[in-house]
């Protein structure tokens, strides 16, 4: 597989063989954008370029005259006038107000940039006075996004025995689905399921993933497999709406839900084989030193700080509470593209 630079390890070791330039890194591409971003003039920078084109040459001319002609009409001394012509040519040439546009915003975007913030079109600085809202997703951003796998409960009760697996075996199975998504859950399975990545792939009971998907909003789900199996079987790691594409019957949903209440402050996960309930994963998530003195300076500043995540009501909530989030600007339960379209309606 292909690796970025600048990736970071969470779990186990890489091997890695560097196969292309420094030039071509992501890191490379990432500067590019920067000073594209720095090249690229905004409609009020254009407008300036516009004006200094007309109003120079006007300011040469009226110079020009005013050291030639009014000298001859009030008989004055050609000295005194060029001096005067001269401080009209330095006061009105608009050479501060050319470069004073573009360097603000080259300035603004290289610190984004110091700080880690890519801003693409240099417009976007001068629309920030403009902003009202901010949106935050939750998972790495106001949450250190470094989950931990607090707790596993079998919830199957029997039901469907015939597929069902011992908890060491099912957080295998899940571990090697994890490890094909990139999502902070994924590491945290994945660390409980097989401890250390590296070790793991070497090992030969791990089993096989085929038929991998992303499920948006929902979770992940593949088909597994390996040596001592007879059968292939399809797993889906997800929350609740999970258990809904499944056409879970209404037991398993009473169960899961009742797995949620026991956990109000986590996330959770279910793990359902071949279309059942299986076993229920409570994660827990810490929330950043610095998010609540954030989410105070974007109120201090007149800012609707908006929390967008992808868990549950109850999860959510207890970050958005420890934060001071009011319960209005909280949105749960939203895939990537519900939240790209809070944002455009916002920017509409």
């Amino acid at each position: 597989d292909l690796i970025s630079a600048g990736a970071v390890v969470l779990n186990g070791y890489l091997a890695v063989t560097l196969t292309s330039a420094s030039s071509q890194s992501s890191v490379s591409q990432i500067e590019a954008q920067v000073e594209e971003a720095q090249m690229k003039r905004t409609d009020r920078q254009l407008m300036i370029q516009r004006f200094a084109r007309l109003w120079t040459p006007g300011i040469v001319i009226a110079v020009v005259l005013m050291c030639t002609l009014l000298p001859l009409l009030t008989g004055g001394d050609f000295q005194i006038w060029r001096h005067r012509g001269i401080v009209v040519l330095l006061t009105a040439c608009p050479c501060a107000i050319v470069i004073g546009a573009p360097l603000a915003t080259t300035c603004a975007i290289a610190a984004a940039a110091s700080h880690g913030l890519l801003i693409k079109r240099p417009e976007t600085i001068e629309k920030l006075p403009r902003v009202s809202s901010i949106g935050l997703d939750k998972t790495g951003t106001l949450t250190k996004g470094e989950l931990s796998v607090l707790t596993v409960e079998n919830l199957a009760q029997g039901e469907h025995s015939k597929v069902m697996v011992d908890q060491e075996e099912a957080l295998k199975w899940a571990a090697a689905l994890e490890m094909q998504s990139s999502h902070p859950i994924a590491a945290a399975i994945v660390s409980r399921g097989l401890g250390c990545v590296g070790d793991a792939l070497e090992s030969s009971d791990l089993p096989t993933v085929c038929n991998f998907r992303v499920l948006p909003g929902v979770g992940i789900q593949g088909d597994i497999y390996g040596p001592m199996m007879k059968e292939e079987y399809k797993v889906v790691l997800g929350n609740k709406k999970a258990l809904d594409a499944a056409n879970a019957p209404p037991s398993a949903h009473s169960r899961f839900l009742a797995f949620q209440e026991q956990h109000r402050q986590h996330t959770t996960i279910a793990m359902l084989i071949n279309g059942h309930l299986q076993y229920g994963l409570a994660l827990n998530d810490t929330i950043r030193d610095e998010a609540w003195k954030l989410v105070e300076e974007f109120k201090a500043m007149g800012y609707n700080a908006a929390m967008l995540t992808g868990d549950t009501l109850e999860a959510g909530t207890f970050v958005a509470q420890a934060l001071g989030i009011e319960e209005e600007l909280c949105h749960f339960g939203m895939t990537p593209e519900q939240k790209r379209e809070w944002v455009s309606t916002r920017a509409t």
